[in-house]
């Protein structure tokens, strides 16, 4: 009879597979890093003057692949490398004249600010589910990442429907409480409560390092200053709840609701300037594409694709047999979208055609 096998025993093994982890780790961040550097350099050669900013921002990004950018961090300095890298990648940007290069700037120190996040939690012992050896019972199949969370935030009175990263060091959220909360990344605590909406909080975007909108269904949406903690202006115009918004670019944002419209307007004034109709139902979420472009999805089964510049309907994507609950623009003309029929599909802007469909147990809520 085979004596059972000693802990000394499955160390090596043990250790292999965390190599394996950690290896994983660094090549995803690499990815991650890589595709941010092409997405600035795509935009800066695009973008007027652009081009004087993107060795600045290269070289940040060069930086970091030698940094906490690239590899799995192993102490809390790592994670404050990451950090202080959005920071200076925000700050690099901050003195362009490009409107759309700083909008792009602060998309990715929020994408790096989220790696911080995930970093930190991401290095975890072996435990039941996480093995690569095959699933344990109760737990994950063996080629799922299971992922601890570093922090909790805890606050809110009712569900918690949206969340953005603001600059290096601010976390907002919405809530069915009516109001927003905004969070110190680094603490995990709540620096304030903002209240003005009267209806649940369905949506929020990033306008800048300091400065978000909010949409609610009391059917307005607001602009919040997060240095000063207040209201800065609140938009009306839809005749129903507002479902979503998305910035496109630092002068203007759009809106979908519930009452089959989509809204364009300034951050300079209250007055929409532009309004999508051609939906047959509810619309139910809105991603920016480009400064160009704008994708909604609706409760009508259909994906729009809408030109900013003159309010039309560019295309109309359909295959979905359930509610639009999700849309998302994954570069390169590309959409995702997510949908109630339990798929996931990714389309083509300029063909309209389906690149790719994923499947779920249960209809999809996000993306």
């Amino acid at each position: 009879m085979e004596a059972p096998s000693s802990h000394a025993d499955a160390m090596p093994h043990m250790r292999q597979e965390q190599q394996e982890i950690d290896a994983a780790a660094r090549s995803r961040r690499d990815r991650v890093r890589l595709e941010m550097e092409a997405s600035i350099a795509r935009r800066a050669q695009r973008q007027p003057g652009g081009a004087a900013l993107l060795p600045t921002m290269t070289s940040l990004l060069a930086a970091s692949g030698s940094g906490a950018a690239s590899r799995l961090p192993q102490a809390a300095v790592g994670l404050e490398s990451l950090g202080g890298f959005a920071a200076r990648l925000e700050e690099a940007a901050s003195g362009s004249s490009d409107a759309e290069l700083r909008r792009v700037a602060v998309e990715v120190a929020g994408e790096l600010r989220k790696l911080q996040i995930s970093a930190g939690s991401s290095r975890t012992p072996l435990m039941a589910g996480a093995s690569k050896s095959g699933p344990v019972p109760g737990g994950a199949p063996e080629e799922q990442e299971v992922l601890t969370s570093s922090k909790t935030l805890a606050g809110h009175q009712d569900v918690v429907r949206c969340i953005t990263f603001v600059g290096s060091h601010w976390i907002v959220s919405g809530s069915d409480d009516k109001t927003l909360k905004v969070w110190d990344v680094d603490s995990g605590r709540c620096k304030s409560t903002l209240q003005g909406h009267t209806d649940d909080v369905c949506g929020l975007a990033c306008i800048d390092a300091t400065r978000v909108v909010s949409c609610s269904k009391d059917k307005s949406l607001r602009i919040w200053d997060l240095e000063q903690m207040r209201c800065l202006n609140c938009y009306t115009g839809h005749k129903r709840g507002v479902s979503g918004v998305a910035l496109l670019d630092l002068e203007s944002f759009v809106s979908s609701s519930l009452d089959r419209t989509l809204k364009v307007w300034r951050t300079n004034t209250a007055e929409a300037f532009a309004t999508f109709e051609g939906h047959q139902d509810a619309v139910t979420c809105v991603a920016a594409i480009d400064t160009e472009f704008s994708a909604s999805g609706s409760l009508d089964k259909t994906i729009r694709i809408w030109k900013v510049a003159d309010s039309s309907c560019f295309r109309t994507l359909e295959g979905h047999s359930h509610h639009i609950c999700s849309v998302s623009s994954i570069g390169e003309r590309r959409i995702a979208s997510a949908s109630k029929d339990k798929t996931l599909r990714m389309w083509c802007v300029d063909s309209g055609s389906c690149l790719a469909t994923v499947g779920h147990s249960k209809f999809v809520q996000c993306v």
